[in-house]
């Protein structure tokens, strides 16, 4: 695959299909700063961690969602590598509702999509290409379902 469209840090273009993007959204009346904050929330499911996900919904800045999410780490719902894909997609459905995004991400056309992060190997393309690229798919499949809507032309 020759054309790839790289994402990844907040320093570097296309940091908008990032996570950690501050394209916020709301889901059933909850608002949501960012997809990091939803994803990081939805480890750690039940009464019993209503009050960690609360402290990861409103945490002021992503990395700080990653560094709460390390730290409960033991209390990681046990069907996370079942769900994540899942919850990762009802994330960026949501937050590529927006039409600027939206746009934006179709605007990408066909070429591939794959996210940088040299110390991520499921979400994202890893050190040396030997990561799973699963937030670049994620946002492949978004792509193809907001194209497959009537009017997206």
């Amino acid at each position: 695959m020759a054309d790839i469209l790289v994402f990844g840090y907040e320093s570097k273009p296309n940091f908008e299909f990032a996570n950690a993007a501050p394209h916020g959204f709301t889901e059933e009346g909850v608002e949501w700063l960012t997809v990091e904050h939803y994803v990081g929330a939805h480890q750690f499911p039940g009464e019993q961690h209503a009050e960690l996900r609360e402290k990861i919904r409103k945490a002021p800045r992503p990395r700080k969602v990653v560094l709460l999410a390390q730290a409960n780490a033991r209390h990681v719902r046990p069907d996370w590598h079942e769900v994540r894909d899942e919850i990762m997609l009802r994330a960026l459905r949501l937050k590529f509702a927006d039409p600027d995004l939206a746009r934006k991400l179709l605007n990408t056309g066909n070429i591939a999509l794959a996210f940088d992060d040299n110390r991520e190997k499921y979400w994202s393309i890893g050190l040396r290409g030997e990561g799973q690229n699963r937030l670049g798919n994620l946002l492949m499949q978004v792509r193809d379902e907001l194209g497959a809507r009537p009017g997206s032309d």
